[in-house]
């Protein structure tokens, strides 16, 4: 499960990084309410905006940390978040993203580079 995080429940979300003993829970510790998914058996967040219901496809050792790669089964998206020409619109989104450590970034500023010739069929 992959859920996209807002600055409205950051502190909530960095909280989920605790560690606790294998009984205690994150939706107890954080007060994130959880919702069942449709697809896998772990429930999604219901605070975040989208979220990606995932099955693991392979997990690789890389060092002292784990790339897990997973195949997307079931997408869920907030009402309204996705545009007409199914675009996300990112200023209603407001996407908080984790850079590395306690550090993160919004996505409140966005800009465009027109990069679209660079993929075929896109001339």
């Amino acid at each position: 499960m992959v859920n996209i995080a807002t600055e409205d429940y950051a502190a909530a979300m960095a909280a989920t990084a605790r560690p606790l003993p294998a009984h205690e829970s994150e939706f107890d510790l954080t007060g994130l309410v959880p919702v069942p998914s449709q697809v896998v058996r772990p429930p999604r967040i219901a605070q975040a905006p989208i979220a990606f219901e995932c099955r693991t496809l392979q997990v690789v050792e890389v060092g002292r940390s784990r790339l897990v790669i997973g195949e997307v089964v079931h997408l869920h998206f907030a009402e309204g978040l996705v545009e007409e020409r199914y675009r996300i619109d990112f200023e209603r989104l407001q996407a908080l993203g984790r850079m590395a450590g306690s550090r993160y970034a919004l996505t409140t500023y966005t800009f465009v580079l027109d990069d679209e010739a660079f993929f075929p069929g896109n001339r």
